[in-house]
């Protein structure tokens, strides 16, 4: 593109919207994709329903994730970036090299629309940088794009910290171990990373109301930020068939004492705070934790009281069925965004129990109607037997009737503004 061009950016215009056959470029980190199984998050739950979404309203989706293959000129499919395990998350890959291979991939098919699930991540934030600096290098116009807010990094850098100082603090003397022990790293001083990343995004899709109020908190642009809820897929997570088993008879366990059941669900890590689940007086509840991450084996260590039971990774149909069999659903984490599993326990008759102020609970549960919030966590047990006087039916009711993934993908194409014309025909990144 000649300087001309640049200087006169009138001769570079948009449409109103995406039309059904347009490319969409999607970016997803830390991820093996669409394919179920793996490490699953509510990232990767987002792409493998949205995607669905976009291609049956006729759009072409262009997946890009760390795992992606591709085949050489010799015919060999080869992974398309150099990965390595996220330290402390096995199986969660990071690419190493993505700002020359996005750059080149940008060039070379040319979306119609860009959309970053994750802009925190490798992936992400090198798409950011090609499309916002894309003048500065190479003296083009900026290419726009749509992210979504997935995680308060500040919250996540400082929760891990704290807790590697604490860790750190164990091994040493009292006196410095005390002192150690006393420090809390404050979120603060990270706001200024998590507004940088996101600078360059035409338009921020937030799950939450709660979340968009947080963010204009720490100095976001409120212009950028866009009310997105997700989306449910209704035909997997439903009340129970009328016949069907019970799919905990299967566990001695259970047969021998059929105690209600409260589950936790998804990424067994530090940030999701089960262990206020775990730590509950509720003796008349079984426990059960579904799900793998990198803080599984401590918490099966730590806990191995005869009602809380570890039954590791579910996926697909199983893990379906195990929650609406269950009979609340303790959403414990402190630092979501959102938290989908809240919609697939309430789909599925099974009500949450969370905590206030924190987004997912704040904004999806109703008092009563398909869960409750609570202000602490010494409430936890006394919420979890409340919620079991709650009608599954209603419960269910709610949650379908107000989030369905295709009008999430409906709202993200309604906010995506097109890559210019001029740009899509003549390219030279």
């Amino acid at each position: 593109m000649s300087k001309e061009v640049w200087k006169n950016p009138e001769q570079i215009t948009y449409s109103e919207r995406l039309k059904p056959g347009a490319k969409i470029l999607y970016v997803i980190d830390g991820s093996d994709g669409i394919e179920e199984g793996g490490i699953t998050n509510g990232v990767k739950t987002t792409s493998i329903f949205l995607q669905k979404a976009l291609r049956k309203k006729g759009f072409e989706v262009d997946l890009l994730y760390p795992g992606r293959m591709q085949q050489g000129r010799d015919g060999q499919s080869r992974a398309m970036f150099t990965t390595v395990d996220l330290p402390g998350y096995p199986g969660f890959k990071v690419a190493l090299d993505a700002y020359f291979i996005i750059r080149q991939h940008i060039l070379d098919t040319k979306p119609d629309g860009i959309y970053v699930a994750s802009s925190d991540g490798p992936l992400g934030f090198s798409t950011g940088i090609v499309t916002t600096y894309g003048a500065v290098i190479s003296e083009q116009q900026p290419l726009p794009y749509v992210s979504s807010f997935t995680t308060r990094l500040d919250q996540f850098i400082a929760s891990q910290l704290t807790e590697t100082i604490h860790q750190i603090a164990e091994q040493l003397p009292q006196f410095t171990h005390s002192l150690l022990k006393s420090i809390e790293i404050s979120p603060d001083i990270f706001q200024k990373i998590v507004k940088s990343i996101y600078a360059g995004a035409d338009k921020i899709m937030v799950p939450s109301q709660t979340m968009i109020n947080e963010l204009l908190q720490i100095g976001f642009d409120k212009k950028q930020l866009i009310l997105w809820p997700r989306g449910i897929d209704k035909e997997r997570f439903h009340l129970p068939a009328g016949g069907e088993e019970n799919p905990y008879l299967q566990f001695d366990w259970f047969r021998e004492s059929e105690k209600p059941i409260v589950v936790f669900f998804g990424r067994i890590s530090l940030e999701k705070n089960i262990e206020a689940l775990l730590s509950s007086n509720l003796d008349d509840f079984h426990k059960v934790v579904l799900g793998q991450g990198p803080h599984l084996e401590q918490l099966k260590g730590s806990y191995q009281d005869k009602n809380i039971h570890f039954l590791g990774p579910k996926y697909g149909d199983e893990l379906a069925k195990l929650i609406r069999f269950a009979n609340v659903h303790a959403f414990t984490s402190l630092a979501d965004t959102f938290g989908n599993t809240i919609l697939e326990a309430g789909a599925s008759g099974v009500p949450t129990v969370g905590f206030g102020g924190v987004p997912g609970p704040q904004d999806v549960i109703r008092q009563g109607v398909n869960g409750y919030i609570i202000k602490d966590q010494s409430l936890l047990a006394e919420a979890i037997r409340l919620a079991l006087q709650i009608d599954p039916v209603s419960c269910s009711i709610d949650i379908t009737n107000r989030y369905s993934w295709d009008l999430a993908a409906e709202q993200l194409i309604s906010y995506m503004k097109p890559t210019p014309f001029y740009y899509r025909k003549n390219s030279q990144i």
